[in-house]
Formats: C-alpha cells, structure tokens, sequence
C-alpha cells in the first residue's frame, strides 16, 4: 500500500468511531456530521478490507481486528501530537545564531556594551 494514497485524517475519525463506537457521537467529536462519519467508516472500511464496526441493535460493537487496532491507532496519534507540539528549547551555550542591531553610535555606546557584557555572563 502506498502511503501518499490515504488519507491520514481517516486516523482521527477511527480514533473517534473506536471510542465512541456511535457515528453521532464520533461526529460531535470530530466536528462533523454523521454522515460524513458514515462515510469515514465507509472509507475506513475499504481501506483495512474489513467491516471494524458492525451494527448490533441500535449500536456498534467493535470486530476483533477493530479492538487490536484501538491501541495502535491512539499511540500513532499521540505521537504526532507531541510531534506537532514539541518546540525546540533554545540553548545559548550551543546555539549557533547570529544576531544583526542596527543601532545609531550613541546607542551603540550606551546600550550595546553592557548587553554584550551580560550576555557574556
């Protein structure tokens, strides 16, 4: 399977429906109606050749194959979201960046020696 030919958000929208496993409630989740739900499940459903939900009464039970995936499914997701959220600490013992001030020489007298003096420090 070729990875550029699916579409990553259906991830959230089966994190969703293996939560909640209602396609109302998945959709109030993910900000969308339960017919695009439906249509994530179909999709969903294609994409892993495999049913995941099956309707029972009124409701949905998981399959076994959707209960194995309910694990794996949450970590990936964390995982990016940690990815998205992780910013680089800025460390100027190591840090390499090169900073310009334009500033007139007055300035340059009075303020740039004691900056450059605690910065040094």
């Amino acid at each position: 399977m070729n990875l550029n030919q699916v579409d990553l958000n259906l991830l959230v929208a089966l994190d969703a429906l293996l939560q909640t496993r209602n396609l109302t409630h998945a959709g109030r989740r993910l900000g969308c109606t339960q017919p695009a739900v439906s249509d994530a499940l179909r999709r969903l459903r294609a994409l892993f050749d495999h049913d995941l939900l099956v309707r029972v009464g009124r409701g949905f039970e998981l399959t076994a194959r959707a209960r194995q995936l309910v694990g794996p499914v949450r970590e990936i997701l964390e995982r990016i979201d940690r990815t998205i959220e992780e910013r680089p600490r800025f460390d100027p013992s190591v840090d390499s960046a090169q900073f310009s001030v334009a500033v007139s020489d007055y300035a340059s007298l009075v303020l740039i020696e004691p900056l450059l003096k605690h910065l040094a420090r």
